[in-house]
């Protein structure tokens, strides 16, 4: 097992970590919204209209250049919205959930096609460019973070331990997509036994999937690689080993303005206000809501929905700037 020391990075020091690994379960919210912009490359064309019922894991658009590429409902209910803005641009749509189990099967005897028809494909990542891959590429190796080292990210190990049968399935679904071989980038407190695990040491972001690939076996002109993390190849392995999609997430609520960091279990796309219920008080208007870290993630109001990855929440103080 080869272990590489970093010492490039920073890892900033945040008021408002997790430090109960208890989970709470958020109720069943009124509504979930699937948000394109976060599926980078891809264009939507939506199979579903608004009023339509849907299934939990049948595919509400799928991209406008290649079919085979689909995006699916996280639960069973109705198409409420089809949300758009300039230029009649999607930019979200809106399921109000039954609360039934209608649930589509996915046939898995082929992966490629069981990834793309579950949705699961566009949470993979092609590099260089950082977007959605094509079906039509066969990458050189896929590398898999196995840690997030973002400010106040949630420890994986939590979620990882006892896993290690779906997580062996998730990696040879990944194995038949490349010609080369699957990389995992461990940190030293949590190393996940593969063909070929790397433990990465040192600050952020060495958790950091595009980092890890760089330190063991470098992109170079022409060659195309896949990135991924350890959460979705659980749900790959699940999808595998059922046929089902588990569209359930775990979310750390973080940061200096969450009056009770915690860890909290839902559905994916789920709305904010049912995610950080006791946790953030959202009528503080000095009150800024991240869904991610404050690094990379995104800026969300109040009313709006986690977005894809769906992982992280961080409320930091607003921070008023002077012209």
């Amino acid at each position: 097992m080869n272990i590489i020391k970093l010492k490039k990075g920073y890892n900033l020091n945040l008021k408002g970590g997790i430090t109960d690994a208890s989970i709470v379960d958020a109720p069943l919210a009124q509504s979930y919204a699937i948000v394109p912009d976060d599926f980078s490359g891809i264009v939507p064309r939506l199979e579903k209209k608004e009023g339509e019922h849907v299934a939990a894991g049948e595919a509400v658009y799928h991209d406008k250049a290649n079919e085979a590429i689909k995006i699916c409902s996280p639960v069973c209910g109705t198409v409420k919205e089809v949300r758009r803005g300039e230029r009649r641009k999607i930019e979200a749509i809106i399921i109000e959930p039954d609360g039934g189990n209608d649930c589509a099967a996915i046939d898995t005897s082929d992966a490629k096609s069981a990834l793309l028809n579950s949705g699961l494909w566009a949470l993979l990542r092609q590099r260089p460019y950082d977007v959605v891959p094509s079906p039509d590429v066969t990458p050189r190796d896929i590398f898999v973070t196995c840690f997030d080292s973002a400010p106040l990210a949630a420890d994986w190990k939590l979620f990882t331990d006892g896993n290690a049968e779906i997580i062996k399935k998730g990696i040879q679904a990944l194995k038949s997509l490349t010609s080369g071989d699957v990389y995992l980038g461990c940190c030293p407190g949590n190393v996940i036994d593969s063909d070929h695990t790397v433990v990465f040491d040192g600050p952020h972001p060495a958790g950091n999937a595009g980092i890890q690939a760089a330190n063991i076996r470098p992109v170079n002109k022409g060659e195309v690689v896949w990135t991924t993390d350890i959460i979705t190849v659980m749900r790959i392995g699940k999808l595998m080993s059922t046929g089902k999609v588990d569209f359930s997430t775990i979310v750390a609520v973080t940061g200096e303005k969450a009056t009770k960091p915690q860890l909290v279990k839902c559905i994916a796309g789920a709305p904010v206000a049912s995610v950080v219920a006791g946790a953030v008080d959202l009528n503080d208007a000095n009150t800024r809501i991240i869904s991610g870290n404050v690094l990379t993630g995104t800026h969300i109001a109040a009313s709006d929905y986690i977005r894809a990855p769906y992982r992280q929440i961080t409320a930091i103080p607003n921070i008023a700037v002077e012209d």
